[in-house]
């Protein structure tokens, strides 16, 4: 692992570093809880957003907190811009699901 750490990690990333010399698992709990965190960014930005557009808010406003409270660039602006625009294609086209269906 430390032979990984020291020649090859160094291409991909300047802030490598050995999570366990012995838990041949950590690297993918550690994952787990990067996508955790990613979840949950996305999930407190969509109920936000919810509220946002229950209030009659603009969305960008979500937009202007986020650049201004956290250094850029980060991972919440990216998906608070996917998420504000409705961009989450690479076409660029809108998404969204009906009203009608979170009715039933």
């Amino acid at each position: 692992a430390r032979v990984f750490a020291e020649r090859v990690a160094p291409l991909w990333s300047k802030h490598a570093r050995v999570l366990s010399e012995s838990d041949a698992g950590a690297s993918a709990l550690y994952k787990l809880c990067t996508n955790l965190m990613v979840y949950g960014f996305g999930q407190v930005l969509g109920e936000t957003l919810l509220l946002l557009d229950a209030a009659g808010l603009p969305r960008d406003s979500l937009r202007d907190w986020t650049s201004h409270v956290l250094p850029a660039p980060n991972l919440v602006d990216l998906y608070c811009d996917k998420m504000v625009s409705r961009s989450f294609g690479g076409d660029g086209r809108p998404v969204g699901a009906a009203l009608e269906v979170a009715q039933k």
